[in-house]
């Protein structure tokens, strides 16, 4: 939920136009970079987060 809310903010930012519709095209691909990476990230951080609160499996039957 938070990459998602932030994933505008972060291309705005990392675009640093006023208007969008006047950025150059090489503005544009980087801010689409570094949504791509954050979003990457914290995907990562999910999976990381996802395996470390596993617990170990009960061998005796």
């Amino acid at each position: 939920m938070i990459g998602a809310s932030l994933a505008g903010a972060v291309f705005s930012i990392a675009a640093g136009a006023e208007q969008i519709s006047q950025a150059t095209p090489q503005v544009v691909g980087r801010a689409f970079s570094a949504t791509f990476l954050l979003e990457a990230g914290l995907i990562l951080m999910a999976v990381a987060l996802a395996l470390g609160n596993r617990k170990p499996r009960r061998t005796d039957q």
